[in-house]
């Protein structure tokens, strides 16, 4: 990695770092502070589902730090803090009490992180790859803005306010539920306000953003200007600054897939996330079905009703968000699949290309204009780094 390379991912680490030294400092002050009790004996606060929110966050965070080289990095080494901040609740001197269930709440926070860094990690050929380098050079170049966290921050604030209200509306105490399931759906639903809004914001953003990147060419690498590089007919190049691999085609801003298309992966997704919770609802028939004729359905049966409900539903919550996760994959890999093939069929006619003319490694179609980039078949054609 050259000196232009380094200095840019430290500048482009660096908001995320100042915000998870923060995050793991305010968040060891909560679990450490002496006698703390979270609700009260007759309405108990839903300690396990903060349990494995706090600990998620942790590992997004830590890997949003580039501190570690692989991102699944991330969940041992946040599994191992999990323990540590347990372990160390059970100090005399803190007044609290060390808690399996807590500490396993925690571990699943981090699995489920661990299960979206990869449904949201890099997929596909070379033409999808370049997409999300651009996405994520985008990115990164919002969020080492001041304005970019506080819009996000404001937006992610109302979006949970807005969504706990409403779900207060319709799972109130008018409805007769019980204080305890109210509070867990509040916590639920603001955190996916807060995660619904943020998107929406950012989205916006990034589509300026993208815009203002033609005109620059900037170098995904080390952020240098690429303005003035000689490309060869194939559409390569070399960044004047750190001789990282670009291509013609890599500033081209992403192209929303046509409708049918997007529904087409959608529909994958969907038929995968139904399939799986019925692939769980089955096991859990079977278990239940089982329980008094075999030992280890029993066991697997009594130990889910010795559970503590924050911890049954933190379960619940769990698998849900397992199951979205590989859902999120599947969708990705079929767009991977459409954006990797756009050189051969039209992805709004499919017209087919492969006879169409190139200049430079872009095209457009014949019958309809849409653009096209066609990436050499090389592995690395456009980052050295994915």
């Amino acid at each position: 990695m050259t000196p232009q390379s380094k200095k840019w991912m430290r500048r482009v680490a660096k908001p995320w770092r100042l915000v998870f030294v923060g995050y793991v400092l305010a968040m060891t002050l909560a679990t450490h502070w002496p006698s703390l009790e979270l609700g009260t004996e007759a309405q108990p606060a839903p300690d396990k589902i903060l349990h494995m929110l706090a600990f998620g966050g942790f590992a997004l965070l830590l890997w949003r730090t580039r501190w570690l080289g692989a991102a699944w990095m991330a969940g041992p080494v946040a599994i191992a803090w999990a323990a540590l901040d347990e372990v160390t609740q059970a100090l005399p001197i803190l007044q609290r009490t060390f808690s399996w269930q807590d500490m396993f709440a925690s571990g699943l926070g981090v699995l489920l992180a661990v299960v979206w860094i990869w449904a949201l990690g890099a997929i596909g050929g070379p033409a999808n790859r370049a997409r999300l380098a651009f996405g994520a050079y985008v990115l990164g170049d919002q969020f080492v803005r001041l304005r970019t966290w506080i819009v996000g921050l404001a937006a992610a604030g109302i979006g949970a306010v807005v969504m706990a209200l409403v779900m207060w509306m319709l799972l109130g105490r008018a409805f007769g539920f019980p204080y305890y399931s109210v509070l867990a759906t509040l916590i639920v639903a603001g955190v996916l306000g807060a995660v619904a809004a943020t998107h929406l914001t950012l989205a916006a953003m990034y589509r300026r953003q993208a815009s203002a990147l033609k005109g620059r060419q900037p170098c995904f690498e080390c952020g240098g200007s690429c303005c003035d590089v000689a490309f060869d007919e194939f559409g390569r190049g070399r960044c004047p600054s750190c001789d990282a691999r670009i291509h013609r085609g890599q500033w081209r801003e992403p192209m929303d897939l046509p409708l049918t298309a997007a529904l087409r992966g959608a529909g994958s997704a969907a038929l995968t996330a139904i399939g799986l919770f019925f692939v769980a609802v089955f096991i859990y028939g079977i278990v239940l079905g089982l329980s008094d004729r075999l030992t280890v359905a029993g066991h697997l049966l009594h130990l889910w009703q010795r559970l503590t409900p924050d911890m049954q539903v933190a379960l619940d919550l769990a698998g849900i968000a397992l199951i979205l996760g590989v859902a999120v994959r599947v969708y990705r890999f079929r767009q991977a699949q459409l954006h990797d093939r756009q050189h051969v069929q039209c992805r709004c006619c499919h017209h087919d290309l492969r006879g169409t003319p190139l200049e430079g490694g872009l095209g457009r179609c014949g019958e309809c204009g849409t653009p096209f980039v066609r990436f050499p078949h090389q592995p690395q054609a456009v980052s050295r780094r994915d």
